[in-house]
């Protein structure tokens, strides 16, 4: 299965547990392919950084750095594809 993970799914999967986090365990499994692209990397790391997350990367003892290079980590395991235009949301 391919998937295309919304930049609010990819946050709720790396700093909360529950539906999404279960998402990038099955990408881990290979039982579905994440794919992604350079423009939803940058919208991750302008959410992730944002001041509303601090309380929970501080729960988490980790910093928006960190979240972002497990991430990337997790994704590159994954497909990383370039469309053209970079389109945000197909």
């Amino acid at each position: 299965m391919r998937v295309v993970a919304d930049t609010n799914v990819i946050v709720s999967a790396m700093l909360w547990i529950g539906s999404p986090h279960r998402i990038l365990v099955a990408a881990e499994d290979d039982r579905l392919t994440l794919y992604t692209s350079p423009a939803l990397l940058r919208e991750l790391t302008g959410v992730l950084t944002r001041p509303k997350f601090a309380s929970r990367l501080r729960e988490l003892q980790v910093s928006a750095s960190g979240v972002l290079s497990l991430t990337t980590q997790r994704m590159m395991k994954c497909l990383l594809v370039r469309w053209p235009r970079e389109p945000t949301i197909l």
